[in-house]
């Protein structure tokens, strides 16, 4: 089923409550914890790369269907 799931990635750093948002975070946790977690989890390479590019390329993809 790792085919049909999509992850979505966001700072999420901003908190306006803080000066200036806080402390500002990086887009590096998908690379930093994310893959390595999976990969510790059991997850082969090619279903990680499923993941992170096979999956958003077809769900992104533009797809023209012919009329008849």
């Amino acid at each position: 089923m790792v085919n049909r799931v999509l992850i979505s990635h966001d700072a999420g750093w901003y908190d306006p409550d803080r000066e200036n948002g806080g402390e500002f975070r990086g887009y590096t946790d998908l690379f930093e914890y994310l893959i390595p977690e999976l990969a510790e989890a059991g997850f082969s390479e090619e279903e990680i790369y499923q993941l992170l590019v096979e999956n958003p390329a077809s769900a992104f993809r533009i797809d023209v269907r012919k009329t008849e």
